[in-house]
């Protein structure tokens, strides 16, 4: 388990290791996501929360 914001989340590594899709909320967390996990661009996409580009 890795602490995030403060909060133990068990198995959340393996979440973004195994997903076939990965969807972001916004820029910065995509670029963290794909440098922490060396996740490679056609399996994640910016999805912004609101809607707006």
């Amino acid at each position: 388990m890795r602490a995030v914001g403060g909060a133990l989340i068990p198995g959340y590594v393996e979440t973004y290791k195994k997903a076939d899709k990965i969807l972001a909320g916004s820029t910065y967390t995509l670029n963290m996501l794909k440098d922490l996990f060396a996740i490679p661009d056609q399996r994640i996409d910016l999805f912004y929360e609101n809607g707006i580009s």
